[in-house]
């Protein structure tokens, strides 16, 4: 089988021992260029370690990581759209030495997975590697693709002879908690007056039992929010509103101080956040900005400030 590996800037460093042509060159360029790119290529390496940011990037690694992987996701698309069909292969170390390089490799992953919904891509393999000689790594590859449909799966780990394969499974309920709550303590929730996912984490929170609920929100909760609400201390669990806004850190210490004056505190979700759908091939660095500029940041940063205070 014939593979090479992605390229979108002309400076991106790839691993010389990975015995791979280099495709690409992507930025700025049209999709049919980059389908005669791939013409004579069985499948596309792409390896993380291209889209970690350089020191001039110090501040911003996580926004450029992900214009970065926007960019060249949306050109591979484009190809795709324009005929090209082959399996991905995404490819980093198993083990980063900082969590900001952990973030992108996650993020990455989680682009390859939208891309290959969104496409007609027939294989996506995500591929960490641990302890293994890069020479190998194409025939590792090639193995792995020569694999039967049953045996294949979206993320396989190597880490020197061993295979271990990631199989996503259904489970009964994504809000089983593994242990009863304390019925004695104090639990928060952020978001759930107005947010999506708010209310949904005080019912799983009382259903397991958490018999003391607060929720934190920006806003006064809609009426049907607040019936929803009636209806959970009908259970036997007591549901308090708090209006504060959690960025403001003043603001969020007063609220904390007066939850904890009655109980302690044993649990924070924090359930605040921002939706942006929409398909790769549609992202650009305004939307990307836009969503990691946002004061759910803030928030986070406030709690996690008034938490190791």
């Amino acid at each position: 089988m014939r593979g090479a590996i992605a390229s979108f800037l002309s400076n991106d460093i790839q691993d010389a021992h990975l015995d791979l042509p280099t495709v690409g060159r992507w930025q700025a360029r049209d999709p049919a260029e980059i389908a005669r790119d791939l013409m004579d290529v069985d499948y596309l390496v792409i390896p993380l370690d291209i889209f970690l940011p350089s020191a001039a990037q110090a501040g911003q690694e996580l926004e450029y990581a992900l214009i970065g992987m926007a960019s060249l996701f949306a050109s591979v698309a484009g190809a795709f759209d324009l005929g090209t069909n082959m399996p991905i292969i995404m490819v980093s170390p198993k083990d980063y030495a900082d969590g900001m390089s952990v973030s992108i490799a996650e993020a990455a992953f989680s682009f390859s997975r939208s891309f290959a919904g969104e496409t007609a891509c027939p294989r996506l393999l995500c591929i960490p590697v641990g302890h293994v000689d890069p020479k190998s790594l194409t025939a590792l590859i090639s193995r792995e693709l020569d694999c039967s449909l049953e045996d294949t799966a979206d993320v396989v780990v190597y880490d020197g002879k061993q295979r271990a394969v990631t199989q996503l499974q259904e489970i009964a309920s994504a809000l089983q908690f593994p242990h009863r709550l304390d019925g004695t303590a104090s639990y928060l929730v952020t978001g759930g007056g107005s947010g999506a996912s708010g209310p949904v984490m005080v019912q799983a929170l009382s259903e397991n039992g958490a018999k003391h609920i607060h929720v934190l929100s920006r806003s006064v909760p809609t009426a049907e929010r607040l019936a929803a609400i009636k209806d959970m201390e009908a259970t036997g669990c007591t549901v308090g509103v708090q209006t504060v806004d959690v960025s403001n850190r003043e603001a969020l210490a007063f609220c904390l101080g007066q939850i904890q004056a009655g109980r302690p505190i044993r649990g924070i979700i924090h359930a605040a956040g921002s939706v942006a759908d929409g398909i790769i091939s549609s992202i650009d660095r305004d939307d990307i900005a836009r969503e990691l500029n946002w004061p759910d940041r803030k928030r986070s940063a406030a709690l996690h400030g008034n938490e190791t205070e």
